[in-house]
């Protein structure tokens, strides 16, 4: 390096460049190529193309050995971070690289970046992320999206005071025109339920006259940002809903999962009461069928002619009129992003018993059933590995993309794992005696971290309760 500064102060500038994305290391080269003889001939896309395909490493080599001290030390002093991020971070104390990260998807967002993909290792605050950028964007309005229950509840517990709302689907509430029934959309919606009445949406009105499930959808948007599993909204906003309106951004957390949940959710389901009792289909002959040709498509062709059968027969306005009307209305729909070629179909048969056809690829149909939900869609994932490839299964156009990778920072000689093979953990360990004999080495760790927090991992609740019923330790606590 050019006027090398002792050791430690290496050590210290290049600990800072390791936080820097792959794209800052670029940049920072492509505005200082004329020092770089063999760069100064070559222009700004040709270098970017040479470059791209270097590793972190050998970009930092790169900038280390042909940069002046002083000018490394000024561009990482006034990479500053945005105002308007420090302002909206919920926490008075935020992590190594957590505002940097939020500038940086911020400063994508207002370069126009429809897509934003961010992939950072477990732990790092992702719900930080997007706590802080659903505050910045309150007035835009947001949607949270995630796989589990679990994250959701964490999302209410950590950001409670930042108005985030939680959505919950019909499954949760029990329908008043049915005592014992759950809500459903297929009774309540389109059999012109009396408690569940769309055109009194956009005007207040009182919980006791109207449906539960449609108060509580009416008052959660009402929120600035709101959170729900992904297949509760997949499948609304896909065959049911007309109230999810576009908001400013879309947060997809977990979002290596997409593709899967998508095919998942606006997959066609037939149920055995609906195959036998309105179609008349003789099951096990059909099956047989269906697995022998592999004609997906022509079998969901032929239930589509037999529902157009039955509405022939049915008196308009009737329940039952309604309903195959409503399911030739989803069959219609899921066969609009298909054709004969029956390449992107598969077919399989559910625990219950339902017999469900859904897409191998899902990029016809995710703007409908998903992306079109946001004006900035953010995907948040610890395992996304290879942003092209999310790109082309999700159809998304690699031009529109700001990825971003944030290196962990995390000391790894602090968190060393530690094998105990002489346990075979194999079977049932509590049967075989193997949880017994490990429970001498879990006293060790435990005296060996006498004024430490830890966590054991088991499991189930079996091996769970065992260990705490069989060390004699204050410390031990579990939950059901």
């Amino acid at each position: 390096m050019i006027n090398s500064p002792d050791y430690k102060k290496q050590q210290e500038i290049k600990k800072e460049l390791f936080k820097c994305d792959e794209r800052d290391l670029i940049t920072l080269i492509i505005n200082k190529k004329d020092l770089i003889e063999e760069y100064i001939n070559l222009s700004e896309n040709e270098l970017i193309n040479k470059l791209e395909n270097h590793p972190v490493n050998k970009l930092i080599n790169i900038i280390m050995e042909n940069f002046e001290v002083n000018d490394l030390i000024n561009n990482l002093e006034n990479s500053d971070i945005n105002p308007i991020i420090k302002e909206n971070f919920p926490y008075p104390h935020p992590r190594e690289l957590q505002l940097e990260t939020i500038s940086k998807i911020y400063n994508a967002i207002e370069k126009g970046y429809k897509y934003i993909i961010l992939e950072t290792v477990s732990g790092f605050g992702k719900s930080l992320i997007s706590a802080t950028l659903s505050n910045i964007y309150s007035e835009g309005k947001s949607y949270v999206l995630t796989t589990t229950n679990q994250l959701i509840n964490q999302y209410l517990n950590d950001f409670k005071d930042s108005g985030i709302t939680k959505i919950n689907p019909r499954s949760n509430f029990e329908c008043k025109n049915i005592g014992g029934k759950k809500c459903s959309a297929y009774l309540c919606k389109y059999t012109k339920c009396r408690y569940f009445n769309y055109s009194d949406f956009a005007i207040d009105f009182d919980q006791t006259l109207s449906c539960n499930y449609l108060f509580n959808v009416k008052e959660g948007l009402k929120s600035d940002s709101v959170i729900c599993s992904y297949d509760y909204f997949l499948q609304e906003n896909f065959y049911h809903s007309n109230y999810f309106e576009p908001r400013k951004l879309l947060i997809c957390d977990e979002g290596h999962n997409i593709d899967d949940k998508v095919s998942k959710n606006i997959s066609l389901k037939f149920t055995r009461n609906q195959l036998k009792d309105e179609l008349k289909i003789k099951l096990k002959r059909e099956y047989k069928t269906i697995i022998q040709t592999e004609d997906y498509y022509y079998f969901i062709l032929k239930y589509k002619m037999k529902y157009e059968s039955l509405l022939e027969k049915k008196k308009k306005g009737s329940t039952n009129y309604i309903l195959y009307n409503k399911r030739l209305e989803d069959i219609e729909k899921f066969l609009m992003y298909f054709d004969r070629s029956n390449y992107n179909l598969i077919f399989e048969v559910d625990n219950y018993k339902n017999w469900i056809f859904r897409p191998v690829k899902i990029n016809k149909m995710i703007n409908n059933a998903l992306l079109n939900s946001g004006e900035v869609c953010i995907f948040m994932s610890s395992s996304i590995f290879d942003y092209e490839n999310f790109a082309y299964d999700l159809g998304i156009s690699e031009d529109e993309i700001y990825s971003l990778r944030v290196p962990n920072t995390f000391d790894l000689s602090d968190n060393p794992i530690k094998l105990f093979d002489e346990f075979d953990m194999s079977g049932n360990p509590l049967e075989s005696g193997m949880a017994k004999k490990s429970l001498r080495t879990i006293k060790q760790i435990l005296k060996k971290h006498a004024n430490e927090k830890g966590v054991i991992h088991t499991t189930n609740y079996d091996a769970a309760n065992y260990i705490e019923e069989n060390i004699d330790n204050c410390r031990l606590m579990t939950h059901n």
